[in-house]
Order: structure tokens, then C-alpha cells, then sequence
């Protein structure tokens, strides 16, 4: 199973993708095919932005099954985490059994709730 994580909001997003959705054996595999497509669609797309100074904070970590992306900016940022988002959450409607899709928004600091222990 592939496991697809958005860590969305604010100006910085971040994408992760993990593991084979073992929809076919490595090779044939379509599912893996248009997972695989879409992060490199947002990898290129960040890395227009970053030579265009657009964005800031671009990091990427890919690796056989394996990709982090990470960039800060406003519009053209969120719109390109967004697209890809969306695309791999509607492989994952399809696709239950080999791909999950998860979204966490980001909140400032002074908006999350805070808890003081019980003494």
C-alpha cells in the first residue's frame, strides 16, 4: 500500500508518499504509474517556481518508493500541493486497498488549543 501524506496550510506544504500500492507486481503496475506521475508533476512544478523565485524553503527527498516535498510561497505553491493533492486523493477513492490519502492542516502556534496539565 501506498501511504499519501498532505501537510497542508499556512505557507509552508509538504507532500509524502511511501510504499507500493501493490495494485500489480513492480513494473506493470498502473496505480503506482499515476501516483508516481503526479509527484513528479509537483516536483517539476516546484522546481519552475524555485528557479523563478517564487518560493522559498524547496527541499526534496526522493528515493526508490519513497518522496518528500516541502516549499513555502503563497498561491502557485498552494496551487501546485493542491493539484496533486487532489489527484492522488481521487486515486485513493478508487483505490482504497492500495492507496491511502491523508490531509493535516498546519495552524500557527497562537491558534492551537492549549491544555495547561492538571495539578
Amino acid at each position: 500500500m501506498t501511504r499519501a501524506v498532505l501537510l497542508a496550510g499556512g505557507e509552508t506544504w509538504t507532500l509524502l508518499c511511501a510504499g507500493h500500492a501493490g495494485f500489480a507486481p513492480n513494473g506493470p503496475d498502473v496505480l503506482c504509474a499515476g501516483i508516481s506521475a503526479l509527484t513528479i508533476a509537483l516536483d517539476e512544478r516546484l522546481r519552475d517556481l524555485a528557479e523563478r523565485r517564487r518560493l522559498t524553503g524547496y527541499r526534496r527527498d526522493v528515493k526508490p518508493g519513497a518522496v518528500r516535498l516541502t516549499a513555502a510561497g503563497r498561491d502557485d505553491v498552494r496551487g501546485a500541493f493542491e493539484t496533486a493533492a487532489a489527484g492522488l486523493a481521487a486515486l485513493a477513492g478508487r483505490y482504497p486497498d492500495h492507496l491511502s490519502m491523508k490531509r493535516f492542516e498546519r495552524r500557527p502556534i497562537h491558534e492551537r488549543t492549549h491544555h495547561p496539565a492538571a495539578v
